[in-house]
């Protein structure tokens, strides 16, 4: 029973990731500059879920954590802080942003070389400061947008 709720709860989540994506690419005109990095990051999201979820159907026993380390720590992370970048138009705010940007890659690259476990455990300490680098961007823009004139 326990099985069957897990993959009803997988595919319904596949079909709204699936949705969400579609749905980006044909609004992708009326959502603004630099929306294709958010697309692109919606994109490896659809493909690395996809991925995993017919694996799971498969019966494939394998470590899909390395998998999302790579495709969704580094690149779906990565395009994200790239989309706040363009979205962001002060040149401080800018500035800010791809300081974060770099100091994202310093500390992914650091956490990938030095971290025993990286790609064998979901790296939470890792993804902590990524989401709080990430919420940095969002303040920004968030600043941006309450404080113009």
């Amino acid at each position: 029973m326990i099985e069957w709720n897990r993959d009803v709860a997988s595919t319904i989540q596949l079909l709204l990731v699936l949705l969400f994506f579609f749905l980006l690419i044909i609004c992708r005109k009326k959502l603004g500059r630099g929306i294709i990095f958010f697309i692109l990051a919606a994109g490896i999201v659809a493909a690395t879920d996809s991925f995993v979820f017919f694996m799971r159907i498969n019966r494939s026993t394998f470590n899909s954590i390395t998998i999302y380390s790579v495709a969704i720590n580094l690149f779906v992370f990565l395009f994200f802080f790239i989309y706040f970048y363009h979205v962001l138009e002060h040149k401080k705010s800018k500035g800010l942003s791809l300081f974060l940007l770099g100091s994202f890659l310093v500390i992914y690259t650091f956490f990938a070389l030095f971290s025993k476990d990286f790609y064998n455990k979901f790296p939470f300490i890792f993804y902590f400061v990524e989401v709080i680098l990430l919420i940095g961007n969002i303040y920004l823009v968030m600043h941006e947008a309450f404080n113009s004139d």
